[in-house]
Order: structure tokens, then C-alpha cells, then sequence
């Protein structure tokens, strides 16, 4: 019961982490989408509200805009044409026009009497009317009035018709679509190819997963600056987000130097991410990385402490000896599990306690998993395994199409992480070793070993298959590694 309810644990566990992920992953996306197009809409109105750099619509009034004022008679001379019509809360305001030479045109609605009228043109650089009188300065269109005088801004637009109110639609209106448009596609074309991109930048060369981990950091505010810059935000408004986003998207300055620690410290192939699975040294537990925080990197335990949690400081971690299964097996390593039984009774030293057997089990796989992983980066260690299926006693009384067909179920690719009930199998590369396949066939043949049917319910009989493949591991690692003692040096498992 014990071991069914940490079973349970670690699978609750890693589905929690698996699904924190995925929706970690969708909100960030869609912050950072977001955050592209608010910034986009706060650049465009600061744009839009910036001194004689009014954008919008032509100030040009349509026949029906000025048919649709019947109550006021335009204020131009009878021998002027009507060119816009304005109004804001105090003032009427035509512009008119005689042939070549426009009017600006003013009247107060409290007293019709109080009419302004003097020279204006049409500015092409600032989009509006501007008028001149004296040391004052009007400049207007369909934002409204502003007035300077000795060279301040006296009065502020008011927006047609609406008074002091803000009109969302009008507000929308004002904006530049294309500019949004343009930030918000090149949002999703980066974030995507970022997200998919990612796996490939582990395989650019042996510090791959270094170069992955730093642009892991800088990824996010890296796609908002690029976007903002193909919207054509402001330089000064640029650099100023720049400078926020890099701070904020690395949590203070207390995770930019836990980060630049733990790349110090981990330019090789042990650099750990969020789902790698590792193991201490003098520890017969695995953890698997839960997650990676401002100042503490979270373990999840997987094995005789099931569903543990244990937090240590990434610069610490990054200094620690430790085993990255994840990384040493090219990043594929992935979880089997298959019942096995027994074809024929087999001796046993006794059964013993259900967690104890657990326990000795693991410790056994680990050492053989730390054994076949040292060994197998070593190009003399390979040839020595090759040289050995050569030698009277190797696989050569077995057909090797006979051997794969029995054994590869069990163990398809290598497994080198094993605990009951059944056996749970950490495959980290193809078959290529054959010190494993001789270990294997000394388990399997020796003990008469087969994979159960999936209605096998015999406890018993998966208790005493554990043990006798643990035994026999430990046994055919020992013989193996004595033959190869004239030629290498023992390694210890």
C-alpha cells in the first residue's frame, strides 16, 4: 500500500509540473502579447497628443458633416468657401477659404458678437490649421483648438462635441491600426519561433543546453523590444521600456546574478533545465527539476522519498557533484514500465521488506546506470565492449535476432532506472553497448525471466523478479568488469 500511495504521488507530481508548465507557457504568451499592444497603444496616443504633431483624420470637413450643422451659419464672408468646420466647448470655429488664401475663423458661443478672423495655412508636417496673431498661435483640426501664446500652451484640445468627456471611439479612431497590426503579428511570428526553435538550440554543439539556458533568460523581453522597434515606438520610449523589461523579465538583480552564476558555473553538458532528471553523489535518491526560481531551484523527488520536495540555490547546485540522466542521454530519456513474471520458480534469498527490496534495487540500477554512462563516453570503453561479444563465452551461442527478440521488450533501449511494482525504465540511447546486453542475458536466461500479459496480477512473483534482476545486474557488471581488469582500470559501481 505504501508503495502504490508514492506511486501515486510522483504521478500526481509530474502531471501538476507537466500541466504548470503548459500554462505557464499560455500566459506568457498572452502577456506578452498584450503587452505589445498596449505599449503600442500608449506610443501611438503619446504621438498623437505630442505638441503640432496632431495625427488623425484630414481636418477636411465632408459635405455631409457641414450639412449636418443647420443650426449654425457658417461664419465665413458670402464670397468665401466653407473649408472645415470645427467646434469645441467654447467656441465655434470655421475655416475659409478664398481662392488660394484661407481664414481662420473663431466665434465665442456665449457672445456671437466676439468673432476672430486672420490668415491661416494648412501645415503638412503637423497636420493642422495654423493661425498667427501677434505673439499668439492657433493651431487646429479634428482634435480640436490649441492656443499658444509667448510660446506656452494656454488651452487644450477639446474633442468635438464631447466636452471634457473621453470617447473611447474616438480614442480607437485615433490610432494608428497598421501599427498594431504590424506589432501583434510580429508578437506571435517570434514568440512561435521561439517556442519551437528552443529544442534545436541544445543541439548547437557540446554547450548547447548553455547557450538554450541564456536565451531562456532574454528571450521574452527580447521579443518585446524587437516588436516594439518594428512598430516604430519612439527611441526615448524604447530605451526606457528596454531598460525596464530587462530588469523585470529577470526578477531583480538578485536572479541576474544567480543566473550569470549558474552559466559560470555550468558551460558543459550538465546544464539542467525544468524536467531533467539528476542524482547527488552519496544520494541513492533521483530528483527531477520541478522548477527554476528567482533564487531556489525546486527537486521533486522520485524515488524512495516519492513526492519530496527539496529547494536549492542554483550557484550551489551549479557547484554540487552531480548526474544529469536527462542530458548524458541525449536528451531522450523517457519513462517504460512493463509487469514482469516468472516462468519457473527461482531461488531467493527471502523476501524481505517491500521498501527495503525498493531501495536496494534503485541503488543497484544507479550504479549501474552512473557505470554505463561514465564508461560509454569513453571510445576505448566501447571498443572493449565490442571486443568482448567476440570471446568464446560472449553472445556467440545466441543468435543475436534470438537475444533482441526476447530481451529488446524489456529493454529496447537501456534501462537503467529500475523499481517495483514492475520495472520502471529510464531509456537514455539505443542498444549499442554490448557489456549491457551480456548483463541483460545473464538476468533474463539465467532466471528464465518474460514479460507478463497485461492481466498478470502476481505480486510475488514481480517482488522475486526485482530482486533476482538486481542480484543478477550487480553479478554480470562484477564478472564483466573483472574481465576488462587487464585492460582498463576497475571502476568502482
Amino acid at each position: 500500500m505504501e508503495l502504490l500511495k508514492r506511486n501515486k504521488i510522483v504521478d500526481k507530481n509530474l502531471a501538476d509540473v507537466d500541466r504548470n508548465r503548459k500554462i505557464k507557457l499560455m500566459k506568457t504568451c498572452v502577456l506578452t502579447i498584450g503587452l505589445l499592444a498596449t505599449l503600442t497603444l500608449v506610443s501611438c496616443r503619446k504621438e498623437n497628443n505630442s505638441a503640432l504633431s496632431i495625427s488623425g483624420p484630414s481636418p477636411l470637413a465632408s459635405k455631409s458633416e457641414t450639412e449636418s450643422k443647420p443650426k449654425l451659419a457658417p461664419l465665413c464672408e458670402p464670397t468665401d468657401n466653407l473649408v472645415a468646420y470645427f467646434e469645441t466647448k467654447k467656441h465655434w470655429i470655421n475655416i475659409c477659404g478664398e481662392g488660394n488664401q484661407k481664414f481662420f475663423v473663431r466665434q465665442l458661443k456665449s457672445d456671437i458678437s466676439k468673432i476672430i478672423r486672420l490668415p491661416a495655412y494648412w501645415n503638412e508636417e503637423s497636420s493642422v490649421f495654423l493661425a498667427n496673431s501677434g505673439d499668439t498661435i492657433y493651431a487646429v483640426n479634428g482634435e480640436g483648438l490649441k492656443v499658444w501664446k509667448d510660446g506656452k500652451l494656454v488651452q487644450y484640445p477639446i474633442n468635438n462635441q464631447s466636452g471634457s468627456k473621453f470617447n473611447i471611439g474616438n480614442f480607437f479612431s485615433r490610432l494608428d491600426g497598421a501599427k498594431i497590426l504590424k506589432t501583434i503579428i510580429a508578437g506571435i511570428f517570434l514568440t512561435t519561433l521561439y517556442i519551437y526553435g528552443r529544442p534545436y538550440i541544445h543541439k548547437l554543439g557540446s554547450n548547447g543546453r548553455a547557450i538554450a539556458y541564456v536565451v531562456g533568460i532574454v528571450a521574452w523581453p527580447g521579443i518585446v523590444v524587437a516588436c516594439l522597434a518594428i512598430a516604430e515606438i519612439p527611441l526615448g520610449l524604447l530605451a526606457s521600456l528596454t531598460g525596464a523589461l530587462a530588469f523585470g523579465f529577470s526578477f531583480g538583480s538578485r536572479q541576474v546574478v544567480e543566473n550569470a552564476a549558474t552559466v559560470a558555473l555550468n558551460l558543459r553538458d550538465d546544464v539542467y533545465e525544468v524536467g531533467d532528471i539528476i542524482g547527488f553523489s552519496g544520494d541513492d535518491d533521483f530528483y527531477r527539476v520541478a522548477a527554476i526560481k528567482t533564487s531556489t531551484v525546486k527537486l521533486l523527488s522520485l524515488a524512495g522519498n516519492a513526492g519530496r520536495i527539496l529547494n536549492i540555490s542554483p550557484s550551489v547546485l551549479a557547484q554540487k557533484e552531480f548526474v544529469n540522466y536527462t542530458q548524458d542521454g541525449a536528451g531522450t530519456l523517457c519513462k517504460w514500465v512493463f509487469p514482469i513474471s516468472l516462468k519457473a520458480q527461482i531461488a531467493q534469498p527471502g523476501k524481505g521488506d517491500i521498501i527495503r527490496m525498493e531501495d536496494t534495487l534503485l541503488k543497484t540500477a544507479k550504479e549501474v546506470q552512473l557505470w554505463i554512462i561514465q564508461n560509454t563516453k569513453h571510445p576505448e570503453a566501447k571498443a572493449t565492449f565490442a571486443a568482448e561479444a567476440n570471446k568464446e563465452k560472449g553472445r556467440q551461442d545466441i543468435p543475436a535476432g534470438v537475444f533482441l527478440t526476447k530481451v529488446e521488450k524489456f529493454i529496447h533501449h537501456y534501462a537503467v532506472a529500475l523499481w517495483i511494482p514492475g520495472i520502471e525504465i529510464y531509456r537514455v540511447a539505443s542498444i549499442s553497448n554490448e557489456l549491457f546486453h551480456r548483463a541483460w542475458h545473464h538476468a533474463v536466461e539465467n532466471h528464465n525471466l518474460e514479460l507478463a500479459t497485461p492481466y498478470t496480477v502476481d505480486d510475488t512473483d514481480m517482488v522475486e523478479a526485482t530482486q533476482a534482476i538486481a542480484q543478477s545486474l550487480r553479478e554480470s557488471f562484477s564478472k564483466v568488469q573483472d574481465l576488462n581488469k587487464n585492460e582498463h582500470a576497475s571502476i568502482k559501481v
